[in-house]
């Protein structure tokens, strides 16, 4: 294995879910699987002794300390480790639990082990990754306390300017709904390559870096109408 690899440590308390993951990474092209343990109390210390980039921590709804593991593991000062959590559940308390306590990446379980790998290389990377599910409870909460003001509360008109086009405006309506691109390909009838070149073409207009900027942009400048507090929308922020 080359040393460009993102060397990933895998925590979770079920053999299974260590074991699709250990597969897919193993698969992956750039990912090299430098440990894994069923103890998530014993994570800190593989930690140290195996120096990971990434650590994925699978929690799930009996898991317990799961919030300690991930605050102990982010704040690790031997080495900048970056924290991936794989939760079973979208709960609300859990996804604000993670985030504060350190976590670069929230995704729930049940996604494609391409969603995953891709969220490795992405936290590798210095980006930060969540689930699209999860995407509308965050908007929901900058609503809630005003960091994303209502269209019309003060705001600008519609917030496109010049320079979109028609078709751009629709795929990002669409991004904000948390549809995947091939989801908006089929709804719009484009190719998943056309999609994936209007939001591209979009996030260099704007001078964004990924989509959930792209989102929080639509709905801090009225180009989307905000959700109401508690209302579910989401957005996939991977390219």
């Amino acid at each position: 294995m080359g040393p460009l690899n993102t060397r990933v440590l895998i925590v979770g308390e079920q053999d299974v879910v260590r074991l699709g993951l250990r597969t897919a990474f193993g698969a992956t092209e750039g990912i090299e699987v430098a440990g894994e343990t069923g103890d998530l109390r014993g994570a800190r210390s593989h930690t140290e002794r195996l120096a990971p980039d990434v650590v994925v921590v699978a929690l799930t709804s009996s898991s317990e300390n799961g919030l300690a593991v991930v605050r102990d593991l982010s704040s690790a000062r031997e080495r900048s480790v970056r924290v991936l959590v794989l939760a079973a559940s979208d709960d609300k308390a859990l996804l604000f639990g993670c985030l504060r306590a350190g976590a670069r990446g929230y995704i729930l379980t049940g996604s494609g082990a391409d969603v995953i790998t891709d969220a490795v290389r992405s936290l590798a990377e210095g980006r930060t990754v969540l689930d699209p599910a999860v995407i509308g409870t965050l908007v929901g909460e900058f609503v809630r306390y005003g960091v994303v003001p209502r269209a019309g509360a003060g705001g600008s008109g519609t917030g496109w300017g010049e320079g979109f086009t028609a078709r751009e405006r629709d795929v990002v309506e669409h991004v904000t709904t948390g549809a995947s691109n091939a989801e908006i390909a089929g709804t719009l009838g484009l190719s998943e390559t056309t999609v994936k070149s209007h939001v591209s073409s979009v996030l260099t207009k704007l001078h964004l870096r990924n989509r959930v900027q792209l989102v929080v942009w639509a709905y801090r400048n009225g180009a989307v109408r905000p959700p109401s507090p508690g209302e579910g929308r989401g957005a996939d922020i991977l390219s």
